[in-house]
């Protein structure tokens, strides 16, 4: 695996379309970022490159990260897959590459709320 994979991150305001192969994310901004050594990365540390990437201010915004991925057998019906733990990040990044999935992410940034 290369050290560093190219990913796509989808943000902004969108919505999520449907449609013949699942997922559409067109209606989001876009842009291809490297992460070195991914999937040696903890969840943890990709949430911190992202904040920092989006220059969002943790104390009054968070983030949620959901990927892209197939779990059809044969051919791509795309779905989104949250994100949320080290193990996940990783698996994820591992059948990525094993079934040469684009290595694409929708963040959703939002304001915490007042508690």
């Amino acid at each position: 695996m290369s050290s560093k994979l190219i990913f796509d991150f989808y943000y902004g305001e969108g919505n999520v379309r449907c449609g013949q192969n699942g997922v559409d994310l067109s209606e989001f901004k876009c842009m291809a970022r490297g992460i070195a050594r991914a999937a040696e990365r903890s969840f943890e540390a990709v949430c911190n490159w992202l904040i920092r990437g989006f220059r969002i201010d943790p104390q009054t915004h968070g983030l949620t990260i959901n990927a892209m991925v197939s779990r059809e057998p044969i051919g791509y019906f795309w779905e989104l897959m949250p994100i949320d733990c080290t193990d996940i990040w990783r698996r994820y990044v591992e059948m990525a590459c094993e079934r040469c999935w684009p290595l694409a992410i929708l963040v959703h940034v939002y304001e915490k709320g007042n508690t």
